[in-house]
């Protein structure tokens, strides 16, 4: 029991004096994930909600990061379910984790209505919505917005903040060079890749990037046999580097997945798609203690990411540039930019824009624009209306936007092409 390590009363203040100090509010759970000191509930948007308290979305992520936490020895930051960020450092004793402190929630951007929508979602089945719902909206919308570095800040004071905690020094040995190892070690391959040093160990590096490239490779071309064999060849060469360390094995695993992850995002799949709903896979690595059940897992990372990140996305003509142009050749007369189109098609807009250039050999607004003055000719030759009229059909907002792109296409005037005369 946490109680019996710190003083309710100890960590009460501890809380406190973070939040008068920050303007964050804090939350202190137990090894069972239950509040046992909280400081600001009066800022937090969970006030207006008992979601903390339900065996749901928010419980697995509160689970999840205070493993994390623990594990990496250092503040992590995660973002709820709600979509806000928060900032967690797990409390120890004897290196087992007893609780952890949860610094927030935080915005880092101006809240949207999603924010709200996700929120109403899991408060669903909230007897008092119409009431819930005005007052909610109205708390989010004043939430403070924080820059990444304040944020970073905020992050590492908590960390001091709760090793000041400690008497026992042990512990707070343990956290404090657990901390400093992973810093050094980062430090450590930074320096090591900026030096390029042709060594034993950079060729073994470059060995294992090459096994990664290419499990990418079979995975993205839904090679599930060739995916597997190289998934397998990666776990069997992380064992070997690591002589048998169980522990960073499954932390090099995990790495592997934030890199198939990175490489899915910027393949235009969404964080959603890449991390699932509830963060299970992810969150089953933590409980797996053989190097069989590491095997198993690796494979389920395949499937997922064969079945659910990388199944729309193809090399050459994609998917998504085909119902890209689908979407464009219905809806042109609408009004259509390419921010709204990525949402649509759930994806990135500046990866939608690169890979649109890529495959149509123009950019989205010239082939947008081309499709709407196609469209306009044959009411030009056929009909007798205005060409404001016509404009506004095809989707131009005004006469004169329409006629500057219509020369640039046609190198003549709608006018011109309407009277059969080429421009000179």
């Amino acid at each position: 029991m946490l109680a019996n390590f710190f003083s309710l009363k100890q960590l009460e203040n501890m809380a406190k004096s973070y939040t008068d100090c920050t303007g964050v509010p804090v939350t202190v759970f137990d090894e069972e994930m239950v509040i046992i000191a909280e400081a600001g509930r009066e800022m937090k948007v969970c006030k207006f909600s008992e979601i903390y308290n339900k065996a749901g979305a928010c419980i697995k992520v509160l689970k999840f990061s205070g493993e994390m936490a623990l594990n990496l020895g250092e503040p992590y930051i995660y973002s709820c379910p709600a979509g806000f960020l928060h900032i967690c450092v797990a409390l120890i004793n004897d290196k087992k984790f007893q609780g952890c402190f949860i610094a927030g929630p935080i915005s880092m951007n101006t809240i949207s209505e999603k924010n709200i929508s996700t929120i109403i979602e899991l408060n669903e089945g909230n007897a008092n919505m119409q009431e819930f719902l005005p007052k909610l909206t109205l708390f989010i919308k004043d939430m403070p917005i924080y820059t990444p570095s304040r944020i970073s800040s905020l992050s590492q004071l908590l960390f001091n903040t709760v090793l000041s905690l400690y008497s026992n020094k042990e512990d707070y040995l343990y956290m404090s060079t657990k901390y400093n190892t992973y810093s050094q070690i980062s430090e450590d391959i930074k320096n090591y890749k900026e030096a390029q040093r042709l060594s034993t160990e950079k060729l073994a590096q470059n060995a294992a990037e090459d096994m990664v490239r290419e499990l990418q490779k079979r995975i993205r071309s839904r090679d599930r046999e060739g995916a597997y064999h190289l998934a397998n060849m990666v776990l069997e060469d992380i064992r070997l580097s690591e002589a048998g360390n169980f522990e960073v094995m499954k932390l090099r695993l995990f790495e592997l997945y934030i890199t198939l992850s990175r490489s899915g995002v910027e393949s235009g799949a969404s964080i959603q798609k890449v991390f699932g709903i509830n963060f299970d896979l992810v969150a089953s690595l933590n409980s797996i203690l053989t190097v069989p059940q590491l095997q198993e897992w690796a494979q389920k990372v395949v499937d997922h990411f064969i079945d659910n990140v990388f199944s729309s996305i193809y090399s050459g003509r994609s998917l998504i540039i085909a119902n890209a142009i689908r979407h464009i050749n219905t809806n042109y007369m609408t009004k259509i930019n390419l921010k709204n189109l990525a949402e649509l098609l759930h994806v990135n807009e500046s990866y939608l824009s690169k890979l649109f250039k890529q495959e149509m050999g123009q950019n989205f607004t010239d082939y947008l624009n081309e499709i709407r003055i196609n469209k306009s000719l044959s009411l030009i030759r056929d009909t007798d209306n205005n060409l404001l009229d016509i404009a506004l059909a095809v989707g131009f907002e005004d006469q004169s936007y329409y006629t500057k792109v219509f020369r640039k296409v046609m190198n003549q005037t709608p006018k011109q092409y309407r009277n059969g005369r080429i421009s000179a």
